[in-house]
């Protein structure tokens, strides 16, 4: 059985030799006994028998309360290194800088989540309210379009009638200097195509004849067309004329124009002003 090292017994056999803080398996000296084996003994386990036989060991409370007999170990070997102190001041600001940090980061992301969630709920309502509202116009445009047809359809005639009543306005108005030309030169064109078969007969108002002489066309047509006949009829309106040969004529009348004019565009037929020709008058 293993005994038991007294330090008192250590101190006094070597006092100059302090006692270690550790003890190895090789300072303990274990008695030898023949009925244990080695590796039993090694191990340090006693046997039931011996074990409830042991008796216990008397220290002598004297020699172990002594102060000289202690072993003291240096507050230096003993005492866990130093650690930093931190400051407590630090340590919360530290520690607020941290959660502020967190904070942040937090309120970002909840901020982002929502917006998120926001706009997909709000695109979401405006996309439906924006399509109903896109059928509602699209009826809305269909029906004006089909009543502003049916307006202009009704509008029809009465705009025919005022186009046509303020071309008879400017019919009936002097003619400008910019259009007695082109008057004349129209005159002059019917009087080419009729000039195969003669004689060729002219009716004009006698004020147009008189322009035409001004002009010098009479002395031009009669040059080319000496068999050319003119007849001078104050029924007839300034600027109408009359070209007739005995198989052909052009007409170049107002009225009779206007008159066209509206049965091309549906209108009832205007009553033809009466036009008493005057008698045949040769210049």
């Amino acid at each position: 059985m293993a005994r038991l090292i007294s330090l008192v017994e250590h101190l006094k056999t070597q006092p100059e030799r302090p006692f270690p803080p550790r003890l190895t398996k090789t300072q303990l000296r274990v008695p030898a006994d023949p009925e244990e084996t080695q590796a039993f003994r090694h191990h340090g386990l006693l046997r039931r028998q011996q074990a409830r036989q042991a008796q216990p060991i008397e220290i002598d409370a004297g020699e172990w309360m002594q102060t000289e007999n202690i072993f003291r170990i240096s507050a230096e070997e003993n005492d866990p290194p130093p650690q930093d102190a931190m400051d407590e001041s630090a340590l919360k600001a530290k520690l607020e800088a941290e959660w502020q940090q967190k904070l942040e980061v937090a309120i970002a992301q909840a901020r982002a989540e929502g917006e998120a969630a926001g706009r997909a709920a709000a695109e979401t309502e405006w996309r439906e309210r924006l399509l109903r509202l896109q059928a509602e116009w699209a009826d809305e445009l269909e029906r004006l379009r089909q009543a502003w047809y049916a307006y202009t359809r009704q509008l029809e005639p009465m705009l025919v009638e005022i186009a046509l009543e303020v071309a008879e306005a400017l019919l009936d108005a002097p003619l400008p200097e910019s259009l007695k030309g082109v008057s004349a030169r129209v005159l002059a064109e019917a009087v080419e195509q009729l000039a195969r078969e003669t004689p060729i007969e002219i009716s004009i108002h006698p004020v147009d004849f008189l322009r035409l002489q001004e002009q010098g066309v009479i002395a031009q047509l009669e040059s080319r067309h000496p068999e050319l006949r003119w007849q001078l009829n104050p029924a007839l309106k300034e600027g109408d004329w009359v070209v007739q040969t005995p198989s052909a004529m052009r007409r170049n009348i107002r009225q009779e124009l206007l008159q066209t004019l509206r049965q091309r565009l549906g209108l009832l037929p205007a009553v033809p002003e009466a036009s008493d020709q005057a008698p045949d008058n040769h210049a």
